[in-house]
C-alpha cells in the first residue's frame, strides 16, 4: 500500500483491516479521511478525537509523536488536552489505589 504519510502509516499498521475501515467510515467522506492522512497537522479537532479513540491513544500522544491537528487547534483548546491528560491520569491512579 502506498501511504499519504509516515502518520497514514501508523494508523494502517495500528488497525485491523475492519477498524480502518470504520475509521474511514467515521469521516465526513473517503476524501476526508485521505486529506486527513496525508496532511495530520490540519486535522479539525473533532477528527483528533476520532481518531485518538480509534487508535486508542491520548490527543496529546497524537499532537506530539504524529502531529495531528497542531495548527488547526487555538493554543486554549491544545491545553485543555494536556490539562485533560493529567486529570485522566490523577483519576486513574486514584482508582488504582482505591482497588489496592
Amino acid at each position: 500500500m502506498k501511504y499519504k504519510s509516515q502518520f497514514h502509516q501508523y494508523v494502517h499498521s495500528t488497525l485491523t483491516g475492519v477498524q480502518y475501515d470504520e475509521l474511514i467510515g467515521k469521516f465526513s467522506s473517503p476524501k476526508r479521511f485521505f486529506y486527513v492522512m496525508k496532511n495530520p497537522k490540519e486535522a479539525a479537532h473533532g477528527e483528533l478525537i476520532m481518531l485518538s479513540e480509534s487508535l486508542g491513544v491520548d490527543t496529546v500522544q497524537l499532537m506530539d509523536e504524529h502531529k495531528v491537528a497542531t495548527i488547526t487547534l487555538s493554543p486554549p483548546e491544545k491545553d485543555m488536552h494536556v490539562r485533560f491528560r493529567i486529570l485522566t491520569k490523577k483519576v486513574n491512579d486514584l482508582s488504582a489505589l482505591a482497588t489496592v
